[in-house]
């Protein structure tokens, strides 16, 4: 998850969609924060929000108005795709 109060967007990383790449990208503009940001990168918005408040001692009102952006891939692709890699990771095991 990456939240930038510059720019007012919430990154939220799903896997298998190029996620690391992007959360790289996203690492080097100004106004990113770790404020209420969990120690998982794989963090649901619906979790993130609901644990706001715990984790920063502030309403989540104040970044319901960020944008909340992810990317998406296609299931059967994303599943060939984790299929691949289970099959390598695991092959000698």
């Amino acid at each position: 998850m990456i939240v930038n109060d510059h720019f007012k967007f919430v990154f939220a990383h799903i896997p298998k969609t190029a996620g690391t790449s992007v959360r790289i990208a996203l690492g080097a503009l100004d106004g990113n924060t770790t404020l209420g940001v969990a120690d998982t990168k794989h963090e649901t918005p619906r979790e993130f929000l609901e644990n706001y408040q715990s984790r920063t001692g502030l309403s989540p009102d104040r970044i319901r108005s960020y944008r909340f952006v992810c990317f998406v891939r296609h299931p059967v692709d994303r599943f060939a795709s984790l299929h691949r890699y289970l099959v390598e990771t695991y092959r000698h095991v």
